[in-house]
């Protein structure tokens, strides 16, 4: 029962990271390679800098969990418009040698949604339809925590799934080398 509630808690934890990282970027049709991903990865420190100034007025037009599950630039972008900060996460953008704050998200998205997929398939048992079933099936748990833990459980697949879709093998072998630099940057 710890083991399960442990890897339940270690996926939310890592799925959590990745869903608050998206809560902040928007989807992308480009490619990735060494040299975006690069530009990206130094761009990071000058948004963390400036999500951290203005945590504050954002926190006060940050979107419902729903609309941020919908992993689109409105959903992000509307939230800065609405602190009127637009034009400052533009500048930052700019800066770092993007030529719009939709391009860094473009990119953000594409590389977040990549780098999950890839964090996913390196445990593809915790958390499967199968894990659900047996957690269902687990007689040794109190009903009202396996009702909690099948909910997060739940929440966890469809988020996954949805996380997945659209990522493609070439951007995963693309990405792969930078996983590290990636759940680095992530953490901070």
């Amino acid at each position: 029962m710890k083991a399960i509630h442990k890897k339940i808690s270690l996926n939310f934890k890592y799925l959590s990271i990745i869903f608050c990282f998206l809560h902040a970027l928007s989807a992308s049709a480009t490619d990735l390679d060494a040299s975006n991903i690069e530009q990206w990865l130094r761009a990071q420190a000058a948004f963390i800098a400036w999500g951290d100034t203005h945590q504050k007025e954002l926190n006060k037009y940050s979107p419902p969990q729903s609309a941020t599950e919908q992993l689109d630039a409105n959903a992000i972008i509307e939230p800065i418009k609405k602190a009127k900060l637009y034009d400052s996460a533009a500048n930052v953008a700019t800066s770092q040698g993007f030529k719009s704050l939709e391009e860094w998200a473009e990119l953000s998205i594409k590389i977040s949604k990549t780098a999950a997929t890839i964090i996913m398939s390196q445990q593809p048992q915790a958390l499967s339809d199968e894990k659900i079933k047996e957690l269902q099936e687990d007689t040794r748990i109190p009903e009202a925590q396996k009702k909690e833990m099948l909910k997060l459980m739940k929440q966890n697949l469809a988020l996954s799934k949805k996380l997945r879709e659209g990522v493609s093998e070439n951007d995963q072998k693309t990405l792969s080398p930078f996983l590290d630099d990636i759940r680095k940057t992530m953490r901070q």
